[in-house]
């Protein structure tokens, strides 16, 4: 290794875990044009650096990997940081590239070097411990994390995606032998006529086979195409209507209530809405929306052991989910809890005409109706969060097929700005 280029590697280290946190933020720069000016500068550099290239790598020092990474999050701070959403484009485009254009191992060093320069702005961002750094105080240090960990993580994805289709693709495609060299006229050694024909007609197969290389079937490795992952998709998004059916079904069994209800959070975390029912009233309201924190069974949201009563006309208000006043004395709801985050998911109701139908048994199966609501509801988003994952890697499969395929600097930067 040249000492110029291990200078260059270790500046870029440095920069990359301690001095990265120093760049300010440029809040006068536009997100949008600042996203796109940063992305066609990481395109640009990176093919700049394939004329330094050598073997089988266009970008073939680990030292221009550095030095192109140092650009990406120089570039990224100056327009926000990691946890800024616009700056997903240029970190996922250095993945594209690198992927595409790197050696593997230098590769490899390059996310190591950028996952170990996301945990120190974060600790950084978190807890300031740099010196001459006053860090602002963060509210909400988990939401933080996730900010800046998803680009992150999605780029690493993106980058073994890429280095493993290489490697499948080298391993799959092979080139015919090279033409064996034919001696001289007059080292030519004397043959017979049956001897003259045989060896035309190997020199004819030997022709045919320079001529006409080997296809390969792409079967194998188009059996994830998109229209595949969008109808699992699709399947999977409908699972997730269904996700509470069977679960309130058996609450309705096992508690003979008059109504049995799967509520899920929406979205925005603040509106509860029917996942699932089971009732004998004809007043139900299907469609009803419950303000999480309000109401009878809004308010449930926020208290860890549920709400219970069997005499629920001392209370104030009515039940949301009627559209006409029922003769309903108990109510039981309890939370889904996401058991790993801790995050409340939704709330599954029962209702009873009778007074004091609940016991504290009826408490205990509730309690398990709720864990296996979790258990179904997160297996469910975890399917979706999968394949969603794996339509983005085809789209960035897709998007490295065609860089791959542009020779010249133009052509990749068309093909950037049509991805």
């Amino acid at each position: 290794m040249k000492s110029f280029e291990f200078f260059l590697i270790a500046f870029a280290a440095f920069f990359l875990i301690a001095g990265a946190p120093y760049l300010p933020a440029l809040g006068d720069i536009p997100a949008l044009p600042g996203m796109w000016a940063l992305t066609l500068a990481t395109a640009a550099a990176a093919v700049s650096l394939t004329k330094a290239g050598h073997g089988p790598y266009p970008i073939g020092s680990l030292g221009a990997i550095c030095w192109l990474l140092t650009l990406v999050i120089a570039g990224i701070q100056f327009l926000g940081g990691l946890d800024h959403p616009m700056n997903l484009a240029p970190l996922v485009t250095w993945a594209v590239l690198q992927g595409v254009l790197a050696n593997p191992m230098h590769a490899l060093f390059g996310l190591l070097l950028l996952l170990i320069s996301a945990a120190m702005q974060l600790a950084e961002r978190a807890y300031g411990f740099l010196p001459g750094i006053s860090p602002d105080p963060v509210a909400d240090i988990s939401a933080l994390i996730t900010a800046m960990a998803s680009p992150v993580l999605l780029a690493v994805l993106v980058n073994l995606v890429l280095l493993g289709a290489r490697r499948i693709i080298r391993n799959t495609v092979t080139f015919p032998p090279p033409p064996s060299i034919a001696p001289k006229p007059e080292e030519t050694p004397a043959t017979t006529g049956e001897e003259s024909k045989e060896e035309m007609a190997k020199a004819a197969r030997a022709s045919t086979m320079l001529e006409v290389p080997p296809e390969i079937n792409p079967s194998a490795s188009q059996y994830y195409s998109r229209s595949y992952l969008e109808s699992l998709g699709t399947q999977a998004m409908k699972d997730k209507q269904d996700t509470l059916e069977e679960v309130v079904y058996f609450m309705s069994r096992n508690f003979k209530a008059r109504t049995s209800i799967g509520f899920l959070l929406d979205p925005s975390g603040n509106k509860l809405t029917v996942n699932a029912v089971a009732t004998k009233s004809p007043n139900f309201k299907y469609d009803c929306l419950i303000e999480a924190g309000q109401g009878l069974i809004g308010e449930a949201m926020t208290k860890p052991a549920g709400f219970v009563t069997g005499n629920l006309k001392s209370y104030p208000g009515q039940l949301d989910y009627y559209t006409a006043q029922e003769n309903i004395n108990s109510v039981m709801a309890m939370r889904v809890m996401d058991n790993q985050t801790h995050r409340v998911l939704g709330l599954l109701v029962v209702d009873s005409e009778n007074v004091r139908a609940f016991t504290d048994e009826h408490k205990t199966s509730m309690d398990r109706f709720t864990r296996i609501a979790s258990a179904l509801i997160t297996s469910t988003d975890l399917r979706i969060q999968m394949q969603r994952f794996a339509l983005q890697a085809d789209n960035q499969y897709e998007i490295a097929k065609n860089l791959a395929a542009a020779l010249r600097w133009e052509e990749v930067l068309e093909v950037m700005v049509e991805s």
